[in-house]
């Protein structure tokens, strides 16, 4: 019995095989520039609340209200 090395049954791509399909991204999109500018909006508020209130005063919840966020994005 003779192997031949031309077989197109061998380990490679097949002509039929599907794409390749990658695994779904968790979470929602991000908008190009919202989650700078967000980022932004946090520090800024967070520097304006430190200068005035102290950085151990300041709460997380001081810091959305001033921000305008959620907590839980803090």
């Amino acid at each position: 019995m003779r192997h031949d090395s031309n077989n197109s049954s061998a380990a490679g791509p097949r002509a039929d095989a599907s794409p390749l399909v990658l695994p779904r991204k968790r979470g929602r999109k991000k908008v190009d520039g919202l989650v700078e500018a967000r980022r932004q909006q946090i520090l800024t508020a967070a520097l304006e609340l430190f200068g005035t209130k102290g950085f151990h005063r300041t709460t997380t919840q001081d810091l959305a209200d001033s921000a305008d966020v959620s907590v839980g994005l803090i």
